[in-house]
């Protein structure tokens, strides 16, 4: 997606990442308790989820190998958007989990799930379809 905005920016925190990963900008990112680096969040149980990437690891590159990255920023508070899960309806304060990949948000009540929160304080909701995105305030339980 990487067009990500950061709509209420919060100070960005390194992590140690695999270089021959990938993660996207804007990506949901959990901590690997094994490996001990970052990774992107699948879908489900979010209880080691660090926050949103504001930066990529790209694949590795016959051409520059000298530059490959080894680390990420991670915003582990703010109000990002997400895109959305078809037919919900998200309104303000609703708790929501990581969706179908690691962009995309669902509507969860699952304590061990939620990343954040839906942000519509001005009293409108959003209903969930393809290219349709939602604000959501992030409070990830891992750096609680």
């Amino acid at each position: 997606m990487g067009e990500h905005r950061y709509i209420k920016p919060a100070d960005p925190a390194t992590y140690k990442v695999n270089p021959a990963g990938t993660i996207n900008e804007g990506d949901i990112v959990k901590w690997d308790t094994t490996n001990l680096i970052a990774v992107q969040q699948a879908t489900g149980a979010a209880t080691t989820c660090i926050g949103v990437s504001e930066s990529q690891i790209p694949v590795a590159s016959g051409i520059d190998n000298a530059n490959i990255q080894d680390t990420i920023r991670v915003r582990s508070e703010g109000v990002f958007s997400f895109k959305t899960t078809a037919t919900e309806v998200y309104k303000h304060g609703l708790t929501v989990g990581v969706g179908a990949d690691s962009q995309t948000v669902k509507l969860d009540a699952t304590a061990n799930n939620i990343i954040g929160i839906v942000w519509l304080p001005d009293g409108t909701s959003v209903t969930g379809a393809a290219g349709v995105e939602v604000k959501v305030k992030i409070k990830p339980l891992y750096v609680s």
